[in-house]
């Protein structure tokens, strides 16, 4: 049986290093059994045009299949137009053979272990961005995506081993110090839903910090899930 591991934010290739062989040295001896889940703000498609084509074969070469949980800065336009296909147990859009995109609210079953993901977040610094161009309206949760969690987990009696998101939730921001946003009201929802063994990994806030005994997260660090 495969591993998984999980990660923050890489946006395009500026956070990329932490995934480079030299820093990621495990990957040497993982499979495309094996999964890594970036936890928002992949970049990886964040052009209209052929710039994206180095860094996603880059992606595909990795010695690991790779799945993601889309962040607020994603070029969501071009995202949605990826074909959408079974992995998983779930939906997910396809990028490559080794490369998919999270749909929000599905759960996965990876390697023995229940994974919900529910991706996406506000822009804080939208007012200094274009929209179309560098900021996209489809970055925050949706009810329909919450719908569909819901949905997802009383098929699964609740019952999943990991919840994987962008941003944190009401408690994650509140200790933070920052202003909680309409898609935090979701998660919060859905962990107050879930039982207390689950846990909850985010990006979002490019530190690495364990919140409480449930939620962490991440941005330099790689962590396994086991």
């Amino acid at each position: 049986m495969g591993r998984i591991f999980v990660c923050g934010d890489t946006h395009h290739e500026n956070d990329i290093a932490k995934i480079q062989p030299e820093n990621f040295t495990i990957q040497k001896d993982l499979t495309k059994e094996d999964v890594l889940i970036v936890a928002g703000d992949w970049g990886g498609i964040w052009y209209n045009d052929y710039r994206n084509e180095n860094l996603l074969d880059w992606w595909e070469l990795r010695n690991f299949t790779t799945l993601v949980v889309l962040g607020n800065h994603e070029n969501y336009d071009v995202i949605n137009k990826l074909c959408i296909v079974d992995k998983f147990g779930g939906k997910v859009r396809k990028v490559s053979d080794s490369v998919f995109i999270a749909e929000r609210g599905e759960i996965y079953t990876i390697n023995g272990k229940k994974i919900l993901t529910l991706g996406g977040a506000e822009s804080i610094d939208k007012q200094y961005r274009v929209e179309g161009y560098s900021w996209w309206e489809q970055e925050s949760i949706t009810q329909k995506d919450f719908n569909n969690a819901l949905n997802n987990l009383e098929r699964y009696n609740y019952d999943v081993d990991y919840f994987i998101t962008h941003t944190g939730g009401s408690e994650v921001v509140k200790f933070l110090g920052f202003n909680i946003f309409p898609s935090d009201k979701y998660i919060d929802f859905i962990l107050n839903s879930l039982p207390p063994r689950t846990r909850h990994y985010c990006g979002h806030y490019h530190v690495d910090m364990v919140v409480n005994l449930r939620s962490k997260i991440l941005y330099d660090s790689i962590i396994e899930l086991t």
